[in-house]
This record gives structure tokens, sequence and C-alpha cells, in this order.
């Protein structure tokens, strides 16, 4: 499955994209998982690191348009927008086509952000054509 997120741990499970990616959270060992889509839009890739309270960390990165993740309830993660060349990263938002908020909790002026999941969610990084310049590029 290239340009797909594998399963992980028991904390992150990815993949290619769902038809259904605004399912309700889920129980599971007592532990609340919710889904959470990443994406972009124009030329680049997502990166990210997540810090789940019950299963530590776990980095990845999102190579497709759309990837539909699975996280532990308090979970923090960390996405970085990564532009390939010709690209810059221009601003998140949310998975409106889902109706999921990108619910950010702190922003870094690299384009970095930071989601603590406690709900459903998703946030989708914009790319517009320029020359790259921070936060990162993604050589091809």
């Amino acid at each position: 499955m290239l340009g797909c997120l594998v399963p992980l741990t028991p904390m992150i499970f990815a993949g290619c994209p769902v038809n259904n990616p605004a399912s309700t959270g889920t129980e599971s060992n007592t532990i609340a998982h919710w889904s959470f889509t990443m994406g972009n839009r124009g030329g680049g890739i997502i990166s990210f690191n997540a810090v789940s309270p019950e299963s530590g960390e776990k980095s990845g990165s999102c190579l497709v348009p759309t990837c539909l993740t699975m996280f532990e309830d308090l979970t923090v993660v960390r996405l970085a927008p990564l532009a390939n060349d010709g690209y810059t990263f221009n601003r998140w938002e949310a998975d409106a086509a889902n109706a999921l908020p990108c619910d950010v909790t702190k922003r870094e002026t690299t384009g970095t952000i930071e989601v603590e999941v406690s709900r459903n969610g998703g946030c989708i990084a914009v790319f517009g054509n320029g020359t790259t310049t921070t936060p990162g590029v993604r050589r091809r």
C-alpha cells in the first residue's frame, strides 16, 4: 500500500481513505479511541508525532491526500507540514468534507500544530505554488 500509513500499535491505526471517517468514538479496554483524519491539498505531506498517556510515543507520515487514523483519548498529536519543491505551506483547515474540527491547542510559527484528541477530528494542510520556505522541504 504505497503512500499509506500502516498499523503501528494499538494506539495508532492508519490507512488510506475510508468512506466514513466521521464515525463515533469507540471504547476498547476502557480507553476511548477517536477517528482523526489528516491530509493535504496541494504539494506536500504531513509528518506526525503522537504521544498517548497509555501507549507512549509514535511517529509517521501521511503521504496521500487523506489518511484516516485512530488515536486513544487525550493523545497529543504534533502535525508538521512538509512542502514539495516549488510549493509553500499556507494554512491548516478542518476536515470540512467530513464535518470534523481541527482543534488546535498549540501553534508554532513554523506551521507545526498540536492537537489533543478527545473527540473525532481532522486537520488538512493546504499548500500552494511558490518558493518553498519554512516549515520544511520534502524532496521528490
